[in-house]
Order: C-alpha cells, then structure tokens, then sequence
C-alpha cells in the first residue's frame, strides 16, 4: 500500500507515522516505530500510541525543520449527521408502514416508492 502524504527528508522512514481519527472522532497521530521519531508540540511520542491532536498543535517528523500546524474542522460532520439522521427517520417511517398489519396495498407500493400500476407480491 501507498502514502497518503508522502515526505522526501532523508530521516524519515517510509511508513514513519499516520493520522488517523479514533473512535471518539478525535485526530490521532501514531509515531509508527520509526527511528527518528515524530513530534507533537516539539516532544517526542512514544511508538505505536495515540497522540490526540487539536487545532493550534504543531507537529513534525524525525529531523526535518518542516512543522505543520494542525486544524480539526468538524463542520462538516455535524452536516454528515444531521443528513445520516434525516435518512434513518426516513427508514424508521418506511418500516413503521411496512409492519402495519392495517396498511393497504396503496400504502406499501406508495411508501416503497411503486407506481400506481406496478405489480408487488
């Protein structure tokens, strides 16, 4: 597998670390045993442990004067949720309709999308 980023400085190792998002959705960054080491705030993380990062943070890799600011931006996420909610409110609907015993045909074929003509089962 590739790099999502790839860094040329001559102390970095080929899968040196990685940025990942744990599961409480915080930015992580794992130093990946590499030999010169990553940084987080100008101190050294351990290998293999998460190191949570938050905006304003300046990280570095091994011996390269290279430093990148950090900057989470969740904007979009509580959109992602509020589009993912919408959508299940929409299925739980869907499903309430389907398991009425009292629900006609027009009301199934409708919910499922069918048109008036369409065949169903």
């Amino acid at each position: 597998a590739g790099s999502d980023v790839l860094m040329t400085h001559t102390s970095l190792s080929r899968r040196h670390a990685c940025l990942i998002c744990d599961a409480k959705d915080a930015v992580c960054l794992i130093d990946l045993a590499s030999k010169a080491g990553s940084f987080v705030e100008g101190e050294k993380v351990q290998p293999m442990i998460l190191n949570r990062l938050k905006t304003g943070y300046t990280i570095h890799f091994g011996a390269s004067t290279r430093r990148y600011k950090v900057t989470v931006d969740y904007s979009n996420v509580s959109k992602y949720l509020e589009e993912k909610t919408k959508n299940l409110d929409k299925d739980f609907k869907l499903l309430e309709k389907l398991n009425d015993p009292n629900a006609s045909k027009e009301v199934i074929k409708a919910s499922l999308g069918f048109e008036e003509n369409d065949t169903i089962f």
